[in-house]
């Protein structure tokens, strides 16, 4: 049903209500400020794949081809120039829709005042991908993934593929027959190598068609899988409809991850799958507790997102919170938390599992009520709380919007 949609130009699920998508571009504007951190923790997904000193010593390299890329110099780029065009771009998955191009929305808007405040939300959602620094991380992180897949696959091929490489290497869709193919490109001289073993060139002009598209699909593929993106068909149908959209906003891609992640390291259970759950806990703990930290300059309360995170539910949670190996195991666990009664389920949102879409502008009227009635009442006070929830709908919650929230509210005394 989804391709059908897709290849017919309609919107899937027959697309999402013009005032529920506004809802959830707010809310996106309001609670996504903070999302680069989640998306630096992913590296731990590149490290289990490809190793961590192989990841490090590859990212001064992939960082000079990704330059090289951006400036459009495909010679300079080396085997990223050659792949570049045959993948669709490398890093650009950011660039791909201008930002008031709406997919799955179910009408055109005519009034010339709804389009402004339209293209104001998606102005503002396309700025956070990249004052949140996720465009940007994301962006070299596809760059090294295919750099570095590329570099491990002919390696392989050039030393000899151990039966564990061929189960990963399946595993990307790199099957029997297309890696008797690409081994004669090795043993025929035409994929050519550095005097460190790593490749130089490719020469994908003198390849079959037929065996530049298959590559680029599987190097695509690989790329989706540890830098998680969701493609056609792999989310349910009634997740594209309103209230689909609004149910699920935020929580799509741990939910993908179940699948893409978790299933799949359980599938293949190797070193890398090992690799994977623990590096997984490790870059979530620091990027939460990094995160923390920077929330809490300038605030002046008893008790700061930094105290919360260091505590040992804080410190439970941080473990798994942006780990997707575990795909949903995080929201599993904060629904059970609150099933046993407990309050510290999150200690960056509210309580419970709300609706975004919902409990953004709920929390916005609440505050813009309160500080109505400070600015008309003596006896009635502008608190720590309307402060906050009167920036972050409106700024957002980068962290530039934090800083400036908790700097007014070292202001107030509550």
């Amino acid at each position: 049903m989804q391709v059908h949609d897709k290849l017919t130009g309609k919107p899937v699920a027959g697309g999402v209500n013009p005032w529920a998508r506004r809802a959830m571009d707010w809310a996106t504007v309001a609670s996504l400020g903070g999302v680069g951190f989640a998306q630096a923790a992913e590296t731990a997904n590149v490290m289990a794949a490809h190793g961590i000193v192989s990841t490090l010593k590859s990212c001064p390299e992939a960082y000079k081809l990704y330059k090289a890329l951006k400036r459009g110099d495909t010679e300079a780029a080396g085997v990223l120039g050659e792949l570049n065009v045959h993948l669709g771009g490398i890093g650009n998955e950011h660039l791909l829709y201008r930002p008031e191009v709406r997919l799955d929305e179910t009408l055109a808007e005519d009034n010339s005042f709804l389009r402004f405040f339209d293209n104001v939300l998606s102005t503002g959602v396309d700025t956070t991908g990249y004052l949140s620094g996720m465009n940007q991380i994301k962006a070299f992180q596809q760059t090294a993934i295919v750099h570095m897949q590329t570099d491990k696959v002919f390696k392989a091929l050039k030393r000899g593929v151990t039966e564990a490489e061929k189960v990963r290497l399946a595993d990307a869709g790199i099957d029997d027959r297309m890696l008797k193919l690409l081994q004669k490109k090795v043993d025929d001289g035409t994929v050519t190598f550095q005097a460190n073993g790593s490749v130089d060139r490719l020469n994908m002009d003198t390849w079959d068609h037929g065996l530049i598209d298959d590559f680029a699909v599987t190097i695509n593929r690989h790329t989706n899988q540890i830098i998680q993106r969701n493609m056609l068909g792999e989310d349910a149908w009634w997740m594209n409809k309103t209230v689909g959209k609004m149910l699920t906003q935020f929580r799509t891609f741990p939910m993908i991850a179940m699948e893409k992640q978790l299933a799949r390291q359980i599938r293949i259970m190797d070193g890398e799958s090992y690799a994977a759950f623990m590096y997984g806990m490790a870059f979530s703990t620091g990027v939460s507790l990094a995160k923390a930290a920077a929330y809490s300059v300038g605030s002046d309360k008893d008790e700061t997102k930094l105290d919360v995170a260091l505590t040992m539910p804080g410190m439970i949670q941080n473990t798994f919170q942006y780990a997707s190996a575990f795909g949903p195991g995080y929201d599993i666990f904060r629904v059970g938390a609150n099933f046993f009664g407990a309050e510290w389920a999150s200690p960056y949102t509210q309580s419970g599992v709300s609706i975004p879409s919902v409990q953004v502008p709920t929390r916005a009227m609440s505050a813009l009520s309160s500080a109505t009635q400070a600015a008309m009442y003596e006896d009635k006070d502008l608190t720590k709380s309307n402060i906050n929830n009167l920036i972050t709908p409106v700024l957002g919650n980068s962290l530039p919007a934090v800083l400036t929230s908790n700097a007014l509210q070292t202001m107030v005394d509550e």
